[in-house]
């Protein structure tokens, strides 16, 4: 092989590289507060939803269209009972569970700070070179029981795979199958 071969071979797995680093996420482990008990989901389920608060928009798609697939991609991957991610409070709904949500490409928001009635909420920045960021916290009241933070390159838009993982991958982490705080490494099941 010569060396414009060698140099054109070279080139070829560079990009093949580039382009599978492009789209991966990166979430971190979920801050998991002792408040949190998987049975919350079960409560959650029985008041009819999660209402989830989606602020910030990094894409071009109008913000109902992004607002609804967070929280569709959320309610399809989470542990226990399915139940919908609310965009507006039903009349006469009683929980004190919300979740918060917040995409921004410039900023990283911090997820412990969501759950304040002034927390930070994202803005309507364009995702420079494709990177999303977002911050999330499952809350009651103002306190937060479980928050993460991740970031996804190489993402087009809300129906970008890179971008839907992501957001599935928050959800796992907002709502885990085991409580911190058992001792004896049991899982807890949530029918």
């Amino acid at each position: 092989m010569g060396p414009s071969a060698t140099r054109s071979w070279l080139a070829v797995l560079a990009l093949g590289v580039l382009t599978a680093c492009a789209g991966t996420a990166t979430v971190q482990p979920a801050n998991i507060t002792s408040a949190w008990e998987p049975s919350i989901l079960r409560y959650i389920a029985n008041r009819g939803g999660l209402p989830t608060e989606v602020a910030g928009n990094p894409f071009a798609s109008s913000d109902e269209q992004v607002h609804a697939t967070v929280r569709d991609t959320m309610a399809r991957s989470h542990f226990g009972p399915d139940f919908p991610f609310l965009a507006e409070k039903p009349q006469d709904f009683s929980s004190p569970y919300y979740m918060v949500v917040v995409l921004d490409a410039a900023a990283n928001p911090a997820y412990h700070k969501l759950c304040a009635e002034n927390g930070p909420r994202g803005g309507r920045t364009k995702a420079d070179g494709g990177v999303v960021r977002v911050a999330a916290a499952l809350c009651a009241g103002d306190s937060m029981i479980t928050g993460t933070a991740g970031r996804v390159s190489g993402v087009r838009g809300p129906d970008d795979p890179a971008f839907i993982a992501m957001i599935a991958q928050v959800s796992h982490e907002l709502m885990p199958r085991k409580d911190q705080h058992d001792r004896d490494g049991r899982e807890i099941i949530v029918p």
